[in-house]
């Protein structure tokens, strides 16, 4: 047996195979964890440092998903220098006592490192709080959940590790782990991105030769164990290569034989390649890939664009988790009947609603009662003929059930719903469906309540314009430049761009219209800027170039539609006080909180693709589209200069919302997307503050009708 704890037959049948392949594991002897802590602190190697760098800025939102009293355990701790980054915000917040680690790893010499690394870089942590276990991982998690059988426990595997398994055994993992641990675990994954090859080269072959020493290392160690004498002068003289394999996205350290290794039989003939180490790279969808086919949900994710974490709860926990935040969100509404939006249903259908459908899709043969059918759909009412929706629904009753109904009802069927999931009865697809529809409509329940706090500011004006009190904001880490002036515009070289994905159901969860993955569509070259328009550019527009009074820069049918809501500004916007024409006493109104509109001038206006256009128009440019977006996104050097693409509020474009080639309705709701192929919807791409992070996807394709004033959508200029 190795140091590391390697068995001659397990080495011997590793070199057996074609290619001659060793185990992780032989390069964690004494020296190679030793020389690992080098490579970590090499200027090429980007990933310790990027974790690094992630975890302490994230820290708190990291240990908010981390339920207080929860178990830390890490496998493989290594130094633990990075784990004290988590363990210290947990004892900030709960305090030394109820702070508990567990350490698990192969390697005696690792967990006696971290046994003395620990204290140092968590001087809160309790000695007695700490608990290190030598196995391998899944020995190590069996012995872990039997000493705590009944804790939630929080898994921290570390350092992209999981990029050392194959797709297979990465899947096979994440179940047996879910197995031992249950559903009272959850898992902070890091994830290294594929990214450049020069640089993913650079990472893996720095110019100090220590990850070559590192990989040689281990072929020393296996050697020995196998009795081969000369292996440290043998394996010195051995060429070392990194291969970076696109197809397989992963990067591959090999050592080349110059010379044979004997111990009595030839275990490796000269000229011969052994494949010392693999590092597989990672994109959100494989990570989304890995966590559905496993048993898995996406609870949060952070990433620097070079790397990702990612929170993985199991999906019942998921299911959990997001129910509390739909009683969060409804518990602060005071008034479930109010209608803030007048083409959408009050609040508390859909309370009723995320509860029917769950329901109505997780068990498609029962019957649907009356009252079932009654929250089973919402309406998307038609903003250019009012007196019809763009879809089907239930008649709308003259009264809604009364909230206490309504809980009544949501309490029942979350019953049967939880029975189903802890029975296996529900389908996995139709659970990553229900949570990502629950999900989406939290998001739509969020800018109802900012259309709640509107209306109850308008009708409180006077208040608010003397000594109104907006609950503090903190534009954080938004910077915008102008996005005005030809010359502050990027430009963007013509390619092709392939839209949609594989929405193969058996790899992963997506809505039918974000597939199929389409043939290479040409796109022109065109300019964009730089930056989303921010609220003072469009404060301008509306006030000082009397943007919403100029009918030569509206479609008509737009101004039509505007003119009879009586529309002068952004659905999200108040006037404190009446006939102010300078707009001085403007009110922005996010879920929140409202906020006076130089307090957050800089960040992005939402507001209707109808009134981004006609912004566009006054500056002549024009809005871009969805292959156009899709292809900043592909080109590295435009991405990189233009701002929150994925981020601060849904981009719209002028694409409209239609089917790419060989689209298929889902299944399970294959009125979801074919509904709205209408030509009054248009699609809109990335996020906003308030989307779930299982719904951060490049595929993901938002849709609204483009008079639609209400979403938290923005633009930015574009030309050709």
């Amino acid at each position: 047996m190795s140091e590391s704890g390697l068995s001659r037959e397990e080495l011997k049948e590793n070199l057996k195979r074609q290619p001659k392949q060793l185990p992780v594991s032989c390069l964690y002897d004494k020296r190679g964890s030793d020389l690992y802590e080098e490579i970590t602190a090499l200027p090429e190697y980007y990933p310790f440092n990027e974790e690094s760098r992630l975890l302490k800025a994230n820290a708190q939102g990291i240990i908010a998903h981390i339920e207080r009293g929860s178990i830390i355990l890490e496998l493989g701790c290594g130094s633990a220098a990075k784990t004290g980054t988590i363990l210290n915000a947990i004892a900030d917040r709960d305090g030394p006592t109820q702070l508990r680690f567990v350490g698990i790893d192969v390697s005696q010499q690792a967990l006696d490192l971290a046994s003395e690394s620990l204290l140092q870089h968590c001087p809160l942590l309790l000695p007695g709080s700490v608990d290190l276990i030598c196995a391998d991982y899944l020995d190590g998690l069996k012995t872990a959940r039997a000493r705590y059988a009944d804790a939630r426990i929080c898994i921290l595997w570390l350092g992209s590790s999981v990029g050392n398994l194959n797709p297979q055994e990465a899947l096979s993992f994440f179940q047996q782990v879910l197995a031992i641990c249950g559903p009272r675990s959850q898992v902070l994954l890091c994830t290294d991105l594929w990214k450049d090859r020069e640089v993913l080269h650079a990472a893996y072959h720095d110019s100090q030769g220590v990850t070559e020493a590192f990989i040689k290392n281990g072929m020393v160690n296996a050697l020995k164990t196998l009795g081969v004498r000369d292996a440290p002068s043998l394996v010195n003289s051995w060429r070392y290569d990194v291969r970076v394999n696109k197809e397989l996205q992963q990067v591959e350290m090999w050592l080349h034989a110059t010379s044979a290794a004997v111990n009595g039989q030839r275990l490796v003939e000269e000229g011969e390649a052994v494949l010392m180490e693999v590092s597989r790279k990672f994109t959100m969808a494989d990570v989304r890939s890995l966590a559905f086919k496993s048993g898995w949900f996406i609870q949060q994710a952070w990433s620097s664009g070079k790397y990702g974490m990612h929170m993985l709860v199991p999906q019942l926990e998921a299911v959990r988790r997001c129910q509390a935040d739909t009683d969060a969100f409804f518990a602060a509404i005071a008034d479930w009947t109010n209608h803030p939006i007048d083409v959408r249903h009050p609040f508390v259908f859909y309370y009723g609603h995320i509860a029917a459908f769950a329901s109505i899709k997780a068990f498609p043969k029962e019957s649907v009662t009356s009252m079932l059918n009654l929250f089973s759909r919402g309406i998307d009412i038609d903003l250019a003929d009012t007196s019809h929706c763009c879809n089907s629904h239930p008649d709308i009753p003259a009264e809604w059930p009364s909230p206490q109904e309504t809980c009544s009802l949501v309490q029942k069927l979350r019953t049967k719903y939880l029975e189903g999931l802890q029975q296996s009865k529900v389908e996995t697809r139709t659970v990553w469906l229900n949570l990502e529809h629950e999900r989406m409509h939290l998001e739509t329940l969020a800018y109802m309540r900012a259309q709640a706090r509107k209306k109850a500011f308008d009708c409180q004006a006077a208040a608010a314009a003397n000594g109104f009190h907006s609950n503090g904001h903190n534009s954080g880490d938004y910077t915008a430049s102008s996005t005005t002036g030809s010359d502050r515009m990027i430009a963007v070289a013509a390619g092709r761009v392939i839209l949609g994905i594989d929405d193969n159901p058996t790899k992963h969860f997506v809505w039918d219209n974000e597939g199929p993955k389409g043939s290479p569509v040409s796109v022109d070259s065109f300019k964009v800027a730089p930056s989303p328009c921010t609220i003072q550019e469009f404060h301008e527009f509306v006030f000082g170039r009397s943007g919403y009074a100029t009918p030569k820069w509206w479609d008509p049918v737009d101004l039509q539609i505007l003119q009879k809501r009586d529309q002068i500004m952004p659905a999200t916007w108040s006037l404190a006080e009446a006939g102010d024409s300078d707009g001085e006493s403007v009110f922005v109104h996010r879920p929140e909180g409202s906020y006076h509109w130089r307090q957050v001038a800089d960040e992005p206006v939402w507001l209707s693709l109808a009134e981004a256009q006609a912004f566009a128009k006054s500056r002549s440019c024009r809005i871009m589209t969805e292959p156009e977006y899709q292809r900043i996104l592909d080109d590295a050097g435009a991405c990189s200069r233009v701002q929150h693409m994925r981020d601060g509020g849904w981009e719209w474009t002028s694409t409209n919302f239609a089917p790419f080639p060989g689209f298929e309705p889902m299944a399970e709701y294959p009125e979801y997307s074919a509904d709205f192929f209408d030509g009054k919807h248009c699609v809109l791409k990335g996020s906003a503050p308030c989307t779930h992070p299982s719904l951060l996807r490049n595929s993901f394709r938002n849709f609204y009708q483009k008079q639609y004033p209400y979403v938290f959508a923005k633009f930015r200029l574009c030309s050709d």
